[in-house]
């Protein structure tokens, strides 16, 4: 679980949204020792209601932060690799990469969705089964 806490203090009157990076709760470390941000570039060229797709070109290893908020539906690929999601300043997104151009495509499906189609396609099933059974015949029993 993420400390929001331990975020907040690292997060103090010296911190800028634009330089500085916490992850999971804890300040991101660099990949190297200045702790200077790196040269980098990051272009989103395809976006709908279940995800994006963005181009990103980076001097060096670092984070790509991302500008939506969390939600464990979302998954990520860099290249077409599966990558991890992680917090990042609290409330967004951010992934590791490594130097050089990548492919980075982020896809939202929320939990209850799939969980909600099947619970649908048992009904369906059920439903359609109990209006497709034959009536059983009555009987009248005397008293």
């Amino acid at each position: 679980t993420t400390d929001y806490r331990a975020a907040a203090v690292h997060m103090g009157k010296d911190w800028e949204p634009g330089r500085n990076l916490v992850i999971d709760g804890r300040p991101a470390t660099g990949s190297t020792d200045s702790g200077e941000p790196g040269d980098g570039n990051a272009t989103i060229v395809g976006r709908s209601t279940t995800g994006m797709r963005i181009r990103v070109t980076a001097s060096r290893p670092g984070w790509l932060l991302v500008g939506s908020n969390y939600d464990p539906g979302w998954t990520a690929s860099i290249d077409g690799e599966p990558t991890p999601i992680h917090h990042a300043n609290i409330a967004f997104m951010s992934i590791r990469l490594t130097a050089g151009e990548h492919a980075v495509v982020l896809r939202y499906r929320p939990y209850g969705l799939t969980l909600g189609w099947a619970v649908t396609a048992v009904g369906v099933v059920l439903t359609s089964l109990l209006a497709l059974r034959r009536p059983s015949r009555l009987r009248v029993v005397p008293e």
